[in-house]
């Protein structure tokens, strides 16, 4: 998990101080929010502010444009120093064309949505993104509430990622601090005071666990969990990296889940589009195509996760490394093996989905 504070919430007199502050405590990423006062109701900052920001930190900024016509202005915020630009769908005529600029420029492209924009605006080009931003309040303004209903849909945003193979970020944008952080996945904490920590830890406990995270300091001063109010800028936006997935579930608990929305709906995405994963690792076989194998491989092992098909996965994980270092022979090899283990899957998924249906 990394943790991307806000500039929008710090003393602009004292911008570099306030980025060094939190740069000293842990955050992994810088994010600056531009609003433009047309597409959403604030007004805040620019290219020249982002250039200052760049000047003060080496970390990653993480610029999100909750601009009217964005296109305009994506080459002056990338000459200012953004690695991550982010858009609106609900701001883009043209998406596909606007995410396709950003990477010309050289940023990696995200696309951020509202809190009711659904997910499923999205399938088309979440091929072609290197970040998927859920908007957990409506934006224009700092130090809103989060919005409780994002978290299914985050959770259906993991899925929809991992589904379709993708391996771009997953972020949280609004409303995220100590009181929620705890509950979602692979939580870290800080110590209280950023500045006595040289290092930290973002050890994860096993998912479900009561276990309580800690920090490191190396000044050997008590690490205590993280009080979000210490910092200047609140660390409001929460980025999920793409190893930070809903934990995989064991098939046995999926049948506990009967009725369970996202159980259901994991099950169903492995049954329509696994078939797909299969076609794409026997016809990189059969055109001795390791990388068409490598990228067939890697989503099923992904969405065979989400389902708890713990031997496709693992399968698929082999032939997968086979296929990245080109062994078309290895792959060959293992193939059968994942083919009975597949078939089994898809019996007992079914199985299971039959269940889930009568008590849904």
């Amino acid at each position: 998990m990394k943790i991307a504070p806000s500039i929008l919430s710090c003393d602009f007199s004292r911008l570099a101080d306030e980025i060094q502050t939190v740069e000293s405590g842990g955050a992994d990423w810088i994010h600056v929010d531009v609003m433009d006062g047309h597409f959403v109701p604030n007004i805040t900052i620019g290219p020249i502010i982002t250039a200052g920001a760049r000047k003060a930190t080496d970390l990653p900024l993480d610029v999100h444009l909750m601009i009217e016509q964005p296109d305009r202005y994506l080459e002056a915020f990338v000459d200012a120093g953004a690695d991550w630009l982010t858009v609106h769908a609900e701001a883009c005529t043209h998406l596909h064309r606007t995410v396709q600029r950003i990477r010309e420029l050289g940023a990696r492209a995200g696309v951020a949505i509202n809190p009711a924009t659904p997910l499923v605006s999205l399938t088309d080009v979440v091929p072609y993104i290197d970040l998927l931003l859920v908007m957990s309040v409506n934006p224009g303004f700092g130090g809103q509430s989060y919005i409780s209903a994002s978290t299914n849909k985050v959770r259906d945003a993991r899925t929809l990622l991992d589904e379709m193979g993708s391996t771009a970020e997953l972020e949280v944008d609004g409303g995220v601090d100590a009181g929620n952080v705890g509950g979602r996945p692979a939580p870290v904490w800080l110590s209280p005071d950023p500045r006595s920590m040289d290092t930290w830890t973002g050890r994860r406990p096993a998912y479900g666990s009561s276990e309580t995270p800690w920090a490191v300091s190396r000044s050997d001063r008590p690490a205590r969990r993280l009080d979000f109010g210490r910092f200047p800028c609140v660390p409001h936006h929460l980025a999920m990296t793409n190893s930070t997935s809903l934990d995989p579930a064991a098939l046995e608990r999926l049948h506990k889940w009967s009725g369970d929305k996202l159980a259901a709906q994991m099950v169903r995405l492995f049954l329509d589009n696994s078939g797909g994963r299969m076609d794409q690792i026997r016809g990189g076989v059969a055109a001795e195509d390791p990388d068409e194998a490598e990228k067939g491989a890697h989503s099923l092992k992904s969405s065979a996760a989400n389902v708890g098909a713990e031997v496709v996965r693992g399968l698929a994980g082999e032939i997968e490394s086979a296929a990245s270092s080109g062994d078309v022979e290895a792959v060959r090899t293992i193939l059968p093996g994942l083919e009975d283990a597949y078939s089994q899957a898809i019996t007992d998924l079914e199985t299971t989905m039959d269940g889930i249906e009568a008590t849904g």
